[in-house]
């Protein structure tokens, strides 16, 4: 329902311009709206509502295109990450039993040694289907599942986030609200497309923005991405503006057009912080991140001034976003006061719907609305959150 409205939206109010592209091709809204139509009817047509179509791909448009699709469909898209071992892709391909699996060239080869039962279509042809002019379908109501993200491995397995359109819906407001991309911004997305990154992907194209999606990351091919696409906004990791930052091409790229890095994952040094500033010339923003709660749920902007840290070690990661409630409980689960450290609870419509198939493992981290994140944490008097990733000092 919502990624269709998105898709028809922009497909009205800005036909001719550019919603994604990778370095294979280019698509329009009017261009994406259409295609995306074609793709879901290809997959209502071998796959029941609530059937699960796995993606095993490198980066591609057409990875964002499945996501689409899938809603439109009434299907639920499972994206493998294509660094699990053979193992852990055995594991959620059991978990899930997709009825079909979309998968690129080396994907495909590992998939046929691996898997030879499974039923797998090149995700490359879905850039071949004819258009045939038929209407985006709405999709699914916004409770319906709509993905499931397998994150963090745990005794050897991942685990299944179930993800609603509701979710999706949350983190878009959110996104909009706290990074506030105008309709147009190029946005580079340099991670692969999965979890948190597809997430913020799916923002960008709820906003209009220009979804431009690197294959893999280097330090040439993103500063190469950079400047022949004009990108304004992009998404890294702290290892990544590293590598960035140590690269020999940087001295000469002309990134006149980049206004804003956002970062996640682990905490940004502040060292590398004031450096990636200097030599890149763009703003930062902090983001931090839950899969289980939606993806982005907390965000520290460039003007964003905190007091000193309440209790000494933590990172400062920002406040809430737009629909997010957060508090910080004791070991009893009583809530704590401004400056006490504890464990950080979330709430809000961004929350999954539960783990897959692991209703203990559901019940270990979901209570009455609240999501315990089992990371610790402090909020202080001036509401910015504080989090640890090692010893409280």
């Amino acid at each position: 329902m919502w990624l269709s409205h998105v898709c028809r939206r922009h497909g009205v109010r800005r036909p001719e311009e550019l919603a994604l592209r990778d370095a294979r091709r280019d698509l329009t809204w009017w261009e994406l709206e259409r295609e995306v139509a074609d793709i879901a009817a290809f997959l209502a047509g071998r796959v029941c509502t609530g059937g699960r179509v796995a993606v095993l791909s490198g980066s591609r448009v057409e990875v964002l295109e499945t996501y689409l699709a899938c809603a439109a469909a009434g299907v639920v898209v499972v994206p493998i990450d294509p660094s699990f071992t053979d193992h852990e892709i055995g594991y959620v391909v059991e978990s899930v039993e997709p009825t079909l699996t979309l998968a690129d060239a080396a994907a495909r080869d590992r998939l046929r040694r691996s898997q030879p039962d499974l039923e797998v279509a090149p995700i490359e042809f879905l850039s071949e289907l004819p258009l045939a002019g038929r209407p985006l379908p709405v999709g699914g109501p916004l409770e319906a599942p709509f993905a499931i993200l397998f994150t963090s491995r745990t005794a050897g397995r991942p685990n299944g986030v179930v993800v609603d359109q509701r979710s999706v819906k949350q983190g878009a407001v959110a996104w909009l609200a706290d990074v506030g991309p105008a309709p147009g911004t190029a946005f580079l997305n340099a991670c692969p497309l999965l979890h948190g990154s597809v997430l913020i992907a799916l923002s960008y194209l709820a906003a209009g923005a220009t979804v431009c999606v690197l294959d893999a990351f280097s330090a040439a091919g993103c500063l190469a991405a950079l400047q022949r696409w004009k990108v304004e906004h992009t998404f890294l990791v702290p290892a990544m503006v590293a590598t960035l930052l140590a690269s020999a091409e940087l001295r000469s790229a002309d990134l006149d057009a980049l206004r804003l890095v956002l970062h996640g994952a682990p905490p940004m040094p502040p060292a590398l912080a004031g450096a990636a500033t200097e030599a890149l010339g763009a703003d930062l923003q902090t983001i931090f991140g839950v899969t289980e709660a939606g993806g982005p749920v907390v965000s520290l902007g460039p003007r964003d001034r905190p007091l000193a840290a309440p209790v000494r070690g933590g990172v400062c990661v920002g406040r809430p976003m737009l629909g997010v409630d957060l508090r910080v409980v004791g070991p009893d689960g009583t809530p704590l006061g401004a400056g006490e450290v504890g464990r950080l609870h979330l709430s809000g419509d961004g929350l999954m719907r539960g783990y897959w198939k692991n209703p203990e493992a559901t019940a270990e981290v979901l209570h009455d609305g609240w999501l315990d994140t089992r990371d610790l944490a402090c909020v202080g008097l001036d509401g910015y959150v504080w989090c640890w990733t090692g010893p409280v000092t």
